[in-house]
């Protein structure tokens, strides 16, 4: 597993270095001094970024079974210091609401989860829910936690609604492609083509709740949300626009967050 992880992170690595907008570009067009510019400025900047957000994705979290079980009981039962039963708001199996907006805890990197709450718990995510909960919670609550929550399996949502056709397209080009007239990279060159995360700086997104990731995005633009690496996901989000933003949202939404299972769509 941990071979397979270095491999995935390397291979992102390799993405970052050599981002450039797609051939036939507008802002890419041989012999466009303006273009190649800008493609070389994107370029320099997410390099620079990689360079340093590629240490983050590379960490692992040695697994306990014994703090896993302390973080199984926390979630189902919560804790002595007051911290409410997790599956309250995440499901008993940690799949989360997504029509609530409530996300999918269950298979996330244990390493990224551990980060979240210590985000949550030190107000660099900031979120009227989970601040007060991260408060309640140890260090040692809040490693059992992730341990717990990182070893569950992933299973997809049955019944999710239609998307709509338009926001998909939408979705699918700047989840793929971006979009370099606003210097926007494509979501997949950290998150992965399948939108299934890297590491523990990149979470998977794919079958994530679309209203969840709407709420996130909004925060990065915001700033009530500012753990990213080196300010990454802040410079990105304040290029998108409302209608971007929905787009890429429903667009992840509609991906299958465990590949290997199908799930039924509302008619």
């Amino acid at each position: 597993m941990i071979q397979l992880q270095r491999r995935r992170v390397m291979a992102w690595s390799r993405r970052m270095l050599n981002l450039c907008p797609p051939a036939g570009a507008d802002n890419c067009t041989t012999g466009s001094r303006q273009g190649g510019r800008l493609a070389k400025s994107i370029r320099t900047s997410l390099a620079c970024r990689a360079a340093g957000a590629a240490l983050f994705a590379g960490l692992s979290m040695t697994v306990s079974p014994a703090s896993a079980q302390t973080g199984e009981k926390i979630a189902k039962a919560g804790n002595a210091a007051g911290a409410p039963a997790c599956v309250t708001c995440h499901g008993a199996s940690g799949q989360g609401q997504p029509a609530a907006g409530f996300p999918r805890l269950a298979g996330l990197n244990a390493a990224y989860l551990l980060r979240q709450l210590q985000s949550f718990h030190d107000a660099t995510r900031v979120n009227p829910i989970m601040a007060p909960v991260a408060q309640q919670l140890s260090a040692t609550d809040r490693q059992a936690l992730a341990e717990y929550y990182g070893g569950l399996a992933v299973t997809n949502h049955d019944g999710q609604p239609p998307a709509d056709a338009k926001s998909l397209v939408t979705g699918e080009a700047l989840a793929q492609r971006g979009d370099w007239n606003k210097g926007v990279p494509a979501c997949a060159q950290c998150h992965g083509p399948q939108g299934l995360g890297v590491g523990a700086t990149f979470p998977q997104i794919a079958g994530q709740s679309p209203a969840y990731i709407v709420t996130q995005l909004q925060a990065w633009q915001t700033g009530t949300r500012k753990n990213d690496p080196m300010g990454l996901m802040h410079g990105i989000a304040l290029k998108l626009s409302a209608t971007d933003i929905g787009a890429v949202a429903v667009y992840y939404g509609s991906l299958d967050a465990a590949p290997s299972t199908k799930r039924s769509v509302k008619p």
